[in-house]
């Protein structure tokens, strides 16, 4: 007889909790330097090299994280390291390195990495063919997996979070960037610790959403507050503050909207879940005379 889902999961190790937060903080780290209002100087030279350092080597992370997740068929904590994969690589297509020599040769000139951005991860795919038996055991698991629990695709939406955040505070003075960026980061570390520590779906999923709507409030209010009160000429990168009073209704409204908005992306995910049940229900029940 079929019977419906649980609604639960084992707890994951320690290991794996770490595992499943190391993308956050390696990342959110190099976020929050990014937005460090420093003069320039080589307090801000450092800082840049070690947001960059941090950056390539969370690729590098990712990259080997992905493998151990292909080897180990896709567990709840590899999703975050699926969607970077796919999302770096797609990043670095578009990225030219002129300057970068590798045992004098130049690495491409000008031109574009184009497919050869696509080649790690080619190789991760590769080695994790190799090495699993059957091949393809570990992506009909990762389907399995998503079909059984739609948190772990929204987990992996919700790993994207740390890149989003400076989108979201694209072009604004850093001065008004770093606090809200590294209370929105620490809240995107707790939702993602929650969500690994809790066995049962629904405080699951509610502290992905949280999270998400409470990472983005936190950088949206400040920087619809910047918007809103300062006039800037992008030509000449003059900053100029708006005279009158703070229009804190309207930026409210306008921050809510946006947390909103982006957390309405990733409940949409919850889609799999209801279909997921309501074909369990007409499995479970039984055929009528």
């Amino acid at each position: 007889m079929n019977t419906l889902p649980s609604d639960s999961v084992s707890n994951p190790s320690w290991g794996e909790i770490v595992l499943g937060l190391l993308p956050f903080v390696v990342l959110g780290t190099a976020v929050v330097l990014f937005e460090a209002p420093l003069k320039p100087g080589p307090a801000a030279g450092v800082a840049i090299v070690v947001a960059g350092v941090l950056g390539v080597g969370g690729y590098v992370l990712i990259l080997a994280a992905l493998l151990w997740a292909w080897l180990k068929e896709f567990p709840r904590w590899s999703m975050p390291y699926l969607g970077y994969g796919l999302i770096f690589a797609l990043y670095f297509s578009f990225v030219a390195t002129p300057g970068v020599v590798l045992f004098n040769i130049p690495v491409w000139g000008s031109e574009v990495w184009g497919w050869r951005a696509c080649v790690p991860v080619g190789l991760v795919v590769l080695v994790g063919l190799l090495l699993s038996r059957p091949p393809w055991k570990p992506l009909f698991r990762l389907f399995e997996n998503i079909w059984k629990d739609w948190t772990f695709l929204a987990f992996g939406l919700y790993g994207f979070l740390p890149l989003i955040l400076p989108i979201l505070q694209d072009e604004m003075d850093h001065a008004y960037t770093l606090w809200p960026t590294l209370i929105a980061v620490l809240i995107v570390v707790a939702g993602a610790a929650l969500y690994l520590v809790y066995a049962r779906k629904p405080f699951r999923s509610a502290f992905l959403l949280g999270g998400m709507f409470l990472a983005v409030l936190a950088v949206s209010i400040p920087a619809n507050y910047y918007w809103d009160t300062h006039s800037v000429n992008f030509t000449t990168g003059v900053r100029t503050l708006l005279p009158g009073p703070v229009p804190w209704q309207a930026i409210i409204i306008e921050s809510l909207i946006a947390a909103g908005k982006l957390t309405l992306i990733l409940a949409v995910t919850g889609l799999v879940g209801l279909l997921h049940s309501q074909v369990g229900k007409r499995t479970a029940s039984p055929p009528s005379l």
